[in-house]
């Protein structure tokens, strides 16, 4: 019994430690204003396009969530005329997804599209732990982005073997939509 305990506590730890190695987001953020602080704007002249993008945010619904996500916008210009609007979302798992749909609480349909997969191998105290991570992009017309600057937003994600839904922040989306405004 004692191995046993000892086997999924240390299964545990690899867990809340995988989330933490190698982490590259922040937790997700109280203000607006915090948010507008840390969006980036980068000018290629020689291509003549902009790049705008929030940080990599952890969105969960607590401590207990089963389907946390870190998300990100990030739009483009180019030649002063915005050429579209994703939100990126890593998805991690124990298992393959195989993430194809995401549809918002208004019945709305996000364009899908797979951006990566990845596979990370965690080890300690004799055990192994697969983490796998899918990375998927949502396409977010002007219209859906404002509307999402409202209110929290809540999405369901749809795979051949999981699905979850995750609760998108307005404080994110109104200060990326007010970032884009500014730019035209």
């Amino acid at each position: 019994m004692k191995k046993i305990f000892l086997g999924v506590l240390t299964s545990l730890l690899i867990l809340g430690l995988s989330g933490c190695v190698g982490a590259s987001y922040d937790i997700a953020p109280s203000s607006k204003e915090e948010v507008s602080q840390n969006i980036t704007v980068n000018y290629d002249k020689f291509k003549k396009q902009t790049w705008i993008s929030t940080p990599s945010y952890l969105i969960r619904d607590g401590f207990t969530d089963t389907f946390p996500v870190v998300a990100s916008y990030r739009a483009l210009y180019k030649d002063n005329k915005l050429e579209f609007i994703q939100l990126y979302l890593k998805i991690s798992g124990t298992e393959w997804a195989f993430f194809n749909q995401a549809v918002g609480e208004d019945g709305y349909s996000f364009e899908f599209l797979k951006i990566d997969k990845d596979v990370n191998v965690i080890s300690g105290g004799g055990q192994a732990m697969a983490i796998v991570k899918e990375h998927v992009a949502l396409s977010v017309p002007l219209t859906q982005l404002k509307k999402m600057a409202s209110q929290d937003y809540e999405i369901k994600i749809y795979g051949k073997r999981r699905e979850g839904i995750f609760n998108m922040p307005k404080i994110i989306s109104a200060a990326f939509f007010q970032k884009l405004q500014s730019i035209n």
